[in-house]
């Protein structure tokens, strides 16, 4: 079931998006096999600590974040993956359902949205759910999560998976 925080924010800025309950899933890759989607149309989010601050992170399933980018783009010092219980504490959600609508209101939250991202008609995104994701446009993801688009990701190295990331 989708947190009162999150259908409060989405019934407030009029957002358009459709619920798509699944299988209990932990990974971008679980979700696209589950609902057989192809991995680069689901919106997997993480959270890093930049300097003093915090930034979720949005790139496509198939992409891995290139936190190189990240510390050039957002002029940090120091860009590193959070720890469960910081995600558990600031955002209020379990570690692996991350979700970049979930920013809205929380202070020293931003967010960056991958610009390979920003042309689907339709991604699936995090909604603070192992078992429901919401499908949007990535224009209205980026509207909602007032997020900035920019270029954060790589293609995974041959041989590596993103399977797990």
């Amino acid at each position: 079931m989708l947190s009162k925080r999150l259908v409060n924010t989405l019934k407030k800025a009029k957002a358009k998006y459709t619920v798509v309950g699944h299988k209990t899933v932990f990974t971008a890759y679980d979700l696209a096999s589950t609902l057989k989607r192809k991995l680069g149309t689901i919106a997997k989010s993480v959270l890093v600590r930049a300097d003093k601050g915090f930034t979720i992170l949005v790139v496509p399933g198939d992409r891995r974040v290139d936190l190189k980018k990240v510390k050039k783009v957002l002029g940090a010092k120091n860009v590193g993956l959070t720890t469960e219980k910081v995600i558990t504490t600031k955002l209020k959600v379990k570690p692996g359902t991350v979700s970049p609508l979930l920013a809205s209101g929380i202070k020293d939250v931003g967010v960056l949205v991958d610009k390979s991202l920003s042309g689907l008609k339709k991604v699936l995104a995090g909604a603070g759910s192992f078992t429901e994701s919401v499908e949007m446009s990535a224009k209205e993801l980026t509207r909602l999560a007032a997020a900035k688009v920019v270029d954060i990701s790589q293609r995974p190295r041959k041989g590596k998976s993103s399977k797990s990331k």
